[in-house]
């Protein structure tokens, strides 16, 4: 479903929400490599340029790239971290990294960010698959340990999550789905403490939602058996692999 999107709509959002929402635009162009749209929990709007001079003589793409192989990304077919040409020379350290893409994305609106706590960050394009969570500012601390992080593919995306949850039908008892080190079958290893996660969630949640909670974990951990259960829970914990 469509929904037509305007700087009143995404003042409502952050407004209902409490949050500030980060929009970024990337285009490529010699001296500008996106725009920053911050909109406040409290409504005010700030637009900035986020200029291409930090990003050198090579693109933001391959920053993005970079950065994530630095942190022990996998490529689409499981392969780790190859070899990158992207001119930023192998000596970089994945501290410079971080701190660089903070400067380039982050820098600009940080006066809009001063007073929230809580951020809804839609990315563009490449900026999907960069690790917002872990970049560094000047004093040495990541974005998490800032902010409490969401990321979105878009706007709409969290008004239609908004109508059909507004849509379900409501229960007096809150319910929770949780999922842990479900079987891989050689694609990418287990995680060791994944299944503990999960048992000590689930008994975390058992005693605050009354016992209304379903734990999959290994091989009954099926894409079809989460997606089923999902459409009917309050909350979802998942204890697994993450994919950009």
């Amino acid at each position: 479903r469509q929904h037509k999107l305007s700087v009143d709509a995404l003042k409502d959002l952050a407004l209902r929400q409490n949050v500030a929402i980060v929009v970024f635009w990337t285009v490529k162009q010699e001296h500008l490599a996106g725009l920053c749209w911050v909109v406040g929990s409290d409504g005010t709007f700030t637009c900035r340029p986020l200029g291409s001079s930090l990003t050198g003589n090579f693109s933001l793409e391959q920053l993005v790239e970079h950065t994530r192989r630095f942190l022990g990304a996998r490529t689409a077919d499981g392969r780790g971290s190859p070899e990158v040409s992207s001119g930023l020379g192998n000596a970089e350290s994945v501290e410079s990294l971080l701190r660089r893409c903070y400067q380039l994305l982050i820098e600009p609106v940080e006066d809009a960010l001063a007073k929230e706590s809580r951020l809804l960050l839609l990315p563009d394009r490449e900026l999907n698959a960069l690790p917002f969570a872990a970049l560094l500012d000047t004093q040495g601390r990541h974005l998490i340990e800032r902010f409490s992080l969401r990321i979105a593919p878009s706007a709409g995306t969290i008004l239609e999550l908004e109508q059909r949850y507004d849509a379900r039908v409501k229960s007096d008892v809150p319910t929770a789905l949780i999922v842990g080190d479900p079987c891989f079958h050689g694609w990418a290893p287990q995680l060791p403490a994944a299944r503990q996660e999960a048992e000590e969630v689930r008994a975390r949640l058992e005693a605050q939602y009354q016992g209304q909670t379903t734990c999959l974990v290994g091989s009954d951990a099926t894409k079809e058996a989460v997606v089923e259960l999902m459409k009917g829970v309050n909350v979802v914990h998942m204890a697994t692999h993450g994919a950009a």
